[in-house]
């Protein structure tokens, strides 16, 4: 019985974090919830977490209850039996009165011993499948913790070498296959290819979001496993295609990175990420609230507030992961702009799906297969990589037919 109700805690517990979990992610995501008109959908999945989680509480519940009866009726048998000793010895003359109520009232005290015991015990079997969940936490068991060296770089120049790398989420399918690639101080290179092909892979290793399985990655000739995370973390900067934005005012966002920020530093780099005129059009300017995620600042409007996050970091190393892939042709031109120039000053990689956000680069570097195809600048790439080209001439085909539906929208 104890077993089994061990198990049903321990269920009971892995359905509770599940129902929380899911909870949350609907609460983050409700936007998507009532654009994708799937409340219904949502809501049958919540009760039937729901259903599930009491189901179980209730078998829990009575298999507890049974238990606890029998413990109960067999406490209450030896009792019978330990007074009914109790007579039988008195009738006999082997004992006195005095002795038989000292012996059944000892006998209580020894039953209400088993019984508080019991229910310590029960308590302990409780907590201790609650322990176990946090455990599995604390000593890694579920989420590995990350091992840091203590090397810091003082002067970084920005130069990354990717030494035979290979990469695998899983056991079996390799998504970099020992590539290597040097990137050169102050450099612009741009990782382009078919999705799945291991471009945002390239660029979550860098800052060790992962490690890598096979070969190094060294930043300045130093394993960047050998870097602390402070010395790792604040020599990159990633800047995402949809970057958290906080729910608090434009300065505040901005102070996240630099505590102790001024006003000239901060209209300095929201000048180089052109986003400044937008926030002076604010009424409250660089106090202006901006809601949950950035909820008032177009898709573009994030990507800059997040380019001048980075520029205030001051990391010698910038990653633009699919950084213009949702925006309009305005918007991907100022991101293009500021990618340009903030190379004078970083060394810069850009992951795109557009080709026309990044054939201005120093260099750009075909993936296919998790290997580098080809690399190149985009001219020679048009002449010696039929993947490239046949990439490009997609990409142009469709802006022109987008073109037309907006020159003739009828």
């Amino acid at each position: 019985w104890q077993r089994y109700r061990q198990k049903s805690r321990r269920k009971q517990k892995v359905l509770a974090d599940k129902r929380i979990g899911f909870t949350n992610e609907t609460i983050r995501g409700i936007r998507d919830v009532k654009n994708l008109n799937i409340r219904h959908i949502i809501g049958k999945k919540f009760l039937s977490n729901v259903d599930n989680t009491l189901k179980l509480n209730i078998d829990n519940t009575v298999y507890g209850g049974i238990l606890q009866r029998m413990r109960w009726v067999s406490w209450a048998v030896a009792e019978f039996l330990m007074v009914l000793t109790g007579i039988l010895l008195l009738n006999q003359g082997q004992i006195s009165i005095g002795v038989a109520l000292l012996y059944i009232m000892y006998a209580n005290r020894v039953f209400n011993l088993v019984q508080n015991y019991q229910q310590i015990e029960e308590a302990v079997r409780s907590a201790s499948v609650s322990a176990e969940r946090v455990s599995e936490i604390l000593d890694d068991a579920v989420y590995p913790k990350e091992v840091f060296g203590t090397k810091t770089i003082k002067r970084p120049r920005g130069k990354i070498e990717f030494k035979d790398v290979c990469f695998s989420y899983d056991e079996h399918n390799k998504v970099l296959k020992n590539l290597s690639l040097e990137i050169k101080p102050h450099q612009s290179i741009a990782f382009v290819g078919k999705s799945g092909q291991g471009k945002s892979t390239l660029l979550s290793l860098i800052p060790r979001l992962y490690d890598v399985q096979e070969g190094k990655i060294l930043i300045d000739g130093v394993d960047i496993t050998e870097l602390s995370e402070n010395g790792l973390r604040d020599l990159v900067t990633v800047v995402p295609q949809t970057p958290y934005i906080f729910n608090t005012t434009i300065r505040e966002n901005l102070q996240f990175v630099k505590t102790d920020l001024t006003d000239s530093e901060m209209i300095k780099v929201c000048k180089k990420a052109q986003i400044h005129d937008f926030i002076m059009s604010k009424s409250d300017g660089y106090d202006s609230m901006l809601g949950e995620n950035g909820l008032i600042l177009s898709g573009g409007q994030r990507q800059r507030l997040a380019i001048a996050r980075a520029l205030l970091k001051k990391s010698k190393i910038i990653l633009f992961d699919e950084a213009t892939s949702a925006l309009d042709n305005e918007n991907q031109a100022k991101i293009q702009q500021v990618i340009e120039d903030i190379t004078k000053d970083h060394t810069v990689i850009v992951v795109a799906h557009r080709l026309s956000t990044v054939v201005n680069c120093d260099e750009i570097c075909m993936i296919q297969d998790g290997k580098i195809l080809a690399k190149g600048k985009h001219r020679a790439l048009m002449k010696s990589c039929k993947p490239y080209q046949k990439l490009y001439q997609i990409e142009q085909k469709a802006s022109k037919i987008e073109t037309q539906k907006a020159e003739n929208p009828t």
